[in-house]
């Protein structure tokens, strides 16, 4: 009986290896999204500190609140360019997700052609094995003699 050999084994592996790959890379840019979201949360809580501490003084100066708007409109700018970015990355994530989707169906499709050509060769060695039993059986098997009359 000879051993199980799925002939497609190297193209498993290199799905297996592209659909980690695809993984990876959606990490990557998950990360990179986190990153983004905590600047933007850093950039609003540094504003609002800037802020709660212009508006607490008890003098407050017209070049402060200048200063406050001129921080409030760089703020603003620098948070439109942070949602552009984080809108560029989720269509990027998005679109990874969609090919680590295929990437894991087409691994998953030959998984599956594996699972089904190992089974039919188990299916065919047992036949294999009941066969060789059998011919045992009758090798080994004596009829009894006939009695003489």
């Amino acid at each position: 009986m000879k051993r199980f050999h799925f002939q497609l084994e190297t193209a498993l592996e290199w799905r297996r290896r592209k659909m980690e790959l695809e993984q990876a890379r959606l990490a990557e840019l998950e990360a990179r999204k986190g990153s983004l979201l905590s600047a933007m949360s850093a950039l609003q809580q540094s504003w609002r500190e800037s802020r709660e501490l212009v508006l607490s003084s008890p003098a407050i100066s017209a070049a402060d609140l200048a200063a406050l708007e001129a921080y409030r409109h760089s703020v603003d700018r620098r948070q439109h360019k942070l949602e552009g970015e984080e809108a560029r990355l989720a269509a990027a994530i998005a679109a990874q997700q969609t090919t680590l989707l295929e990437a894991s169906r087409e691994c998953r499709l030959l998984e599956k052609l594996r699972e089904r050509r190992f089974t039919e060769w188990k299916r065919s060695a047992e036949a294999e094995l009941e066969a060789e039993a059998g011919e045992l059986y009758l090798a080994k098997w004596v009829p009894p003699e006939e009695s003489m009359e």
